[in-house]
């Protein structure tokens, strides 16, 4: 079968199920964690979001390049 789905350079996803979520890109998109953690005060400043602060975060990227 061929896979017609573009190459993905970057995404953002919200999900009240972190861990599902990044492990369903993992398992499906055959992605790859190259960072996770924590958002910050100030990052979350910059996005006017400030409920989620300290919400998880993931950023994956395609283990084919």
């Amino acid at each position: 079968m061929t896979n017609t789905l573009p190459t993905l350079a970057a995404i953002t996803i919200s999900s009240q199920k972190w861990e599902e979520s990044v492990t369903a890109w993992k398992k499906y998109f055959d992605y790859e964690i190259i960072e996770s953690g924590y958002l910050s005060k100030e990052l979350v400043r910059t996005w006017n979001a400030p409920k989620n602060v300290d919400s998880r975060i993931a950023i994956l990227t395609p283990k084919n390049g």
